[in-house]
């Protein structure tokens, strides 16, 4: 027998031991460190031990969420260690449809966004979704997010230039400044792929929020955050996305801004993964000044309370809101509605980021709120790992006690910085999904107009 195929049967029973609590740390070191850099050394050949089935199962089951990092007692990196071995994997195996095409989310976007009108009609047809699973590799059961027909950035340089937001524009131009502010913090915002081709109105009402706690918001240029392609081994594209992004940020950072970035896995590829592609000082300058919009806001409301706006009564401002009414008036006599109950999920890449829970401190300081913390792990979906036919099933079990946990709180709505996870939790729970800036810029007082819906 073999060293690889030792070594492959004995990954494979650590598999299988997993639910062992006594051996779970020693699986996930043994799978997660030893193997890839087994690979990265050259004692296990890409082109044959780590081809085995037993040996791949471990670097395809591996989603970088990047919490073995945060519990591993010894601060060993092994997220790079793996996106290493996936990266030596794929260059010597071109892979399957899906992991192309799932590697290329931003290609994809383009497309998507390009034939929306069409592509939006029939992208969940589900006869066409069972016909395409077998040759994409995308589960026919996934629910794909629509497509807008006008990007954020088109609609922000419409804004900027005082022109309606059907105005033509280009896609990858920037805006170098809101012409509404001349003083305060300068904040880079970075709104990374979702907000920019699926939710322009998350990243409008974000821009929005910035500003209404007196900060100059900038928009450089850039590429989605890269996170796809490194997960599937795509080494050389993902350091050009990091490369193009750091280059593009960094006069701003230069100047004094801050990168603030909505979208939590953009935040922790600047702050964790770029470095490692990249490591270069100017990244590293980048990497120390990125903070997530939940962190920099909270900070922001604690540090100069005089330019944060004050929070109104969420639950009678979202009710007047869905009833078309943003202008409503309650009175003091007006009967006291009930607390809007929330249920908050926190994603693995914003705890991997060890800032705490900023988001879930800011939607307990709000009134007409009662928050729920459901701190019951992972929503499964993993990024794009729960797209694939395959893992579908899989990401449903381990969202599991976070689903049962949501029926338990019964919420009026969930909430979560992950578009992801948002896009898991309101399939699997049926529960209204959005992201925490939606509700305190309600709060807030800035109203869907306010964001050029």
């Amino acid at each position: 027998m073999t060293l690889g195929e030792i070594f492959a049967a004995l990954v494979l029973l650590g598999l299988l031991l997993l639910a062992g609590k006594w051996l779970r740390l020693r699986v996930a070191l043994f799978g997660h460190l030893f193997l890839p850099s087994s690979v990265i050394a050259g004692v296990l050949d890409p082109n044959t031990s780590y081809g085995l089935a037993a040996v791949k199962t471990v670097t395809d089951y591996c989603v970088v969420c990047g919490m073995c990092a945060v519990e591993c007692p010894s601060h060993v990196n092994i997220p790079k260690l793996m996106l290493e071995a996936k990266s030596r994997y794929r260059a010597a195996h071109l892979g399957r449809p899906v992991d192309t095409i799932l590697g290329h989310a931003e290609t994809v976007s383009k497309l998507g966004h390009a034939t929306a009108p069409m592509a939006n009609r029939l992208m969940n047809r589900s006869f066409l979704r069972r016909l395409a699973e077998p040759l994409v590799g995308i589960d026919r059961r996934r629910p794909m997010a629509p497509f807008a027909r006008r990007t954020f950035t088109e609609l922000a340089e419409a804004r900027a230039r005082g022109a309606a937001p059907h105005a033509s524009a280009g896609v990858s131009a920037p805006v170098r400044a809101t012409p509404d502010s001349r003083t305060g913090p300068l904040a880079a915002y970075f709104y990374d792929l979702y907000a920019q081709y699926n939710d322009p109105e998350l990243a409008l009402t974000v821009k929005r929020l910035l500003e209404a706690h007196g900060v100059r918001v900038i928009l450089p240029e850039q590429r989605a955050s890269g996170i796809p392609e490194m997960l599937y081994g795509f080494a050389r594209r993902a350091r050009e996305v990091a490369e193009f992004n750091v280059r593009a940020v960094l006069p701003h950072i230069r100047a004094g801004a801050v990168l603030v970035g909505s979208e939590p896995t953009a935040t922790f590829a600047f702050k964790v993964h770029y470095p490692d592609y990249l490591s270069n000082p100017d990244c590293s300058l980048v990497a120390n000044a990125t903070m997530d919009l939940g962190e920099f806001l909270l900070e922001r409301r604690r540090d100069h309370s005089e330019a944060a706006p004050a929070a109104g009564p969420l639950r009678a401002a979202r009710l007047a809101m869905r009833a078309g009414q943003a202008n409503l008036e309650f009175g003091a006599g007006a009967p006291p509605a009930r607390p809007l109950r929330v249920a908050y999920h926190q994603p693995c890449h914003l705890k991997a980021q060890e800032i705490g829970s900023p988001s879930l401190e800011l939607l307990r300081q709000l009134p007409g709120v009662e928050v729920v913390d459901l701190a019951a792990g992972c929503c499964g979906m993993a990024g794009t790992f729960g797209m694939k036919a395959g893992t579908y099933d899989f990401s449903m079990r381990v969202g599991a006690p976070l689903f049962e946990r949501v029926a338990e709180a019964a919420p009026d709505l969930v909430v979560s910085e992950c578009s992801t996870c948002r896009m898991q939790l309101s399939q699997a729970t049926g529960f209204e999904t959005v992201h925490p800036a939606m509700l305190l810029a309600e709060a807030y007082g800035i109203r869907p107009e306010d964001a050029e819906r």
